[in-house]
């Protein structure tokens, strides 16, 4: 990792992860989502799908120190999420460019105890809430309207989550942007 962090330094590369392997108790949907996340590469394919879901795992990364302690100040232990989406998404707030290398040298093994199956901050409504919390601090200052489109109780669980964003009592000191409107952003499709 590090030669590769080297030979990408002047391609804007501050940090480098390499692809993931898994192995134990693996799903079809957990080998889907290792898959996606294997073919995201380059540093704006990166950024831009992680929204989406972590765009790559913590611990496959080099991330220089300086990265870490200067420009995040640390990792942050905040109970509402996951530490490693807080510092994908503080990493992309930032502007710090982390690409991945193909090859998979990590071994991600999957058991019943793990705690991205049994952590409360893993849950899809810490994760739907985090997203939330960062898209409104992403979006550019001339966005006033926010579509959800879905259906059924995944519309309302996001539905929930923003309107928890935009209450004026902000939990957690999260608050949507000045700008952006209250009731009439969120609506209903069937």
């Amino acid at each position: 990792l590090l030669g590769a962090l080297e030979s990408k330094r002047s391609s804007g590369w501050a940090a480098v992860c390499c692809g993931v392997r898994i192995f134990g108790l693996v799903t079809g949907g957990l080998s889907r989502y290792t898959d996606w996340q294997n073919s995201l590469l380059e540093p704006e394919d990166l950024m831009e799908n992680r929204f989406v879901e972590i765009p790559g795992l913590h611990q496959t990364g080099l991330y220089p120190r300086h990265v870490m302690c200067e420009v995040l100040q640390g990792y942050r232990d905040i109970p509402s999420h996951p530490i490693d989406f807080d510092t994908w998404m503080r990493m992309a707030e930032l502007g710090v460019r982390v690409g991945k290398i193909p090859e998979r040298l990590y071994g991600w093994r999957q058991h019943v105890l793990q705690s991205t199956r049994n952590h409360g901050r893993c849950s899809l409504e810490h994760l739907r809430r985090g997203k939330v919390r960062f898209l409104f601090r992403a979006l550019p200052p001339d966005v006033t309207r926010l579509e959800v489109w879905s259906v059924g109780a995944t519309l309302d669980s996001w539905c929930e989550a923003i309107q928890e964003v935009l209450r004026p009592d902000c939990r957690d000191g999260w608050c949507a942007p000045d700008g952006v409107a209250g009731a009439d952003t969120i609506g209903h499709r069937g």
